[in-house]
């Protein structure tokens, strides 16, 4: 077994390179050219994709965004070490009647993380409000 290096971010990523490499597998790829096609990959699609400036670091999961992914990535930013956090949240489309509620769900799962004095979260659409 040999140790795979991830440009994705977040744990709940996890399931999807062990999808990566089952399905390698299956289709008679080598361990070493699914760790090579794994660490090789770099998401620019707006899904944990990591942007690098020299001042600073953003982790865009934008990409049509729903309440599990949302959940997740805010998740996954609030455990970032990073000293100052920036959180920018846009609105999740076609939720109907559930839009409002699941909105919610995602300030009171912010609230509840108690990001560190420093850090901003910033909620930007009218159903965070």
């Amino acid at each position: 077994s040999s140790k795979i290096t991830s440009h994705l971010s977040g744990d709940y990523n996890f399931d999807n390179i062990m999808a990566a490499v089952a399905l390698g597998l299956y289709f008679g790829m080598t361990e070493e050219e699914i760790k090579r096609g794994i660490e090789k990959y770099h998401p620019k699609n707006n899904r944990s994709q990591i942007v690098k400036s020299d001042k600073n670091t953003i982790y865009m999961d934008a990409y049509n965004a729903n309440p599990s992914s949302m959940f997740a990535a805010v998740n996954n930013f609030q455990q970032l070490p990073a000293p100052n956090k920036y959180l920018i949240l846009g609105d999740m489309f076609e939720l109907g009647e559930e839009s409002i509620a699941e909105h919610q769900a995602i300030v009171s799962l912010v609230a509840a993380l108690k990001f560190k004095r420093k850090d901003r979260v910033k909620l930007c659409d009218k159903l965070y409000s």
